[in-house]
């Protein structure tokens, strides 16, 4: 009784199926029912024992207990019947059983997403289950598999909003929820990519399983802020080196005199970062803009949130509006006389510091 007590908790725990238990239930009940029958033969035995043990006795006394014998042995036929009749209906379960076993119904109601089988192929089921059909449960509630790289699923944990567009409706976007991010990494070609897991609401069932979706993950936002671009971060001018060593008698003018002030600032700041320094949030960082005299002049700032391609302004003497020089054009002697200083920088015209928001 307590292996069967042992695979009903089994049961329930959904270590085994329900195959598994109803044969287990119809081999205990087969057993249960050999064991009346051998109870009952015994029962029958020591009957004819006790009756011929009485055969000694007064004959008054030895009818009483014939009489009696012969009912005990009656009872014990009734309960060897009984235990046949359990036999057979143990085996009529276990037939009833494998009948069922005969008809493959779908475990959830759902709309079908694929068959690999055909009507009438044999499906070999040893020691392995097959897949007849692929079911989508509820096409309603939908999941995107993203693959994230390795550099960008720190950020992913902060994330505040998803959304994502599919090629067939470019033109709108749906939300959707991060449910997980699993930590078994994905390697192709020594590029490294983690599983994130999001959970779309798919009401109108536009969404269709297997879509490709194209992500674009809100770490964080801003509104409302001064931006400058990246290139301005990098950017200094190519007698930076003049200005901010170079302390003449004369005097070197009103932009050299300010650079000098703000690299010896910066020198004393311990976020202060170089120009060829990534851009990082809460950096105290020079930029150059282009002053009434025509010359490059520095300004001390300190950034904020960046994209990568715009970074924050949280404070400085920066105002909307300043042209920020983004790269500068050297001419050819002057460009073979400094071509081993020559600090990072890109080519073109300055560039006005916009005021907006920016995402990330």
């Amino acid at each position: 009784m307590s292996l069967l007590k042992q695979q009903e908790s089994l049961l329930k725990a959904g270590v085994i199926a329900q195959r598994d238990y109803d044969v287990a239930m119809t081999a205990y009940r087969t057993a249960e029912a050999r064991y009346n029958q051998a109870v009952a033969q015994l029962n029958q035995s020591k009957l004819a024992e006790q009756s011929s043990a009485s055969a000694g006795v007064a004959s008054s006394q030895a009818g009483v207990e014939q009489s009696q014998a012969q009912l005990q042995q009656a009872q014990a036929t009734v309960a060897q019947n009984a235990a046949q009749v359990q036999q057979a209906q143990a085996a009529l379960s276990l037939a009833e059983v494998n009948l069922s076993h005969t008809t493959i119904t779908s475990p959830i109601d759902g709309v079908v997403v694929s068959r690999d089988v055909n009507v009438g192929q044999t499906v070999a089921a040893s020691l392995s289950a097959p897949t007849l059909f692929t079911i989508a449960n509820d096409l309603t509630q939908m999941q995107v598999i993203a693959n994230i790289d390795q550099a960008d699923i720190g950020l992913v944990e902060q994330a505040k909003s998803v959304k994502f567009t599919v090629d067939a409706f470019p033109g709108k976007e749906f939300d959707g929820k991060i449910q997980e991010m699993r930590l078994n990494p994905v390697n192709v070609q020594n590029v490294v990519t983690y599983n994130v897991v999001i959970n779309v609401e798919n009401p109108e069932q536009t969404l269709k399983p297997g879509m490709t979706a194209n992500l674009t993950i809100t770490i964080d936002e801003r509104n409302n802020v001064l931006k400058v671009p990246n290139s301005a971060l990098r950017f200094r001018p190519q007698n930076a080196n003049n200005a901010s060593g170079g302390a003449n008698a004369g005097g070197q003018g009103q932009g050299r005199r300010r650079q000098q002030g703000d690299n010896a600032q910066g020198g004393n700041d311990s976020n202060f970062a170089p120009a060829s320094a990534p851009v990082l949030p809460g950096q105290t960082r020079i930029v150059w803009v282009m002053g009434q005299d025509g010359k490059p002049q520095p300004r001390r700032i300190k950034v904020g949130l960046s994209d990568g391609a715009a970074t924050e302004v949280v404070e400085g003497n920066l105002n909307e509006g300043d042209m920020v020089i983004t790269g500068q054009t050297v001419s050819g002697s002057e460009s073979s006389s400094t071509q081993q200083n020559r600090p990072p920088g890109f080519g073109g015209a300055p560039r006005g510091v916009r005021g907006g928001g920016g995402r990330r």
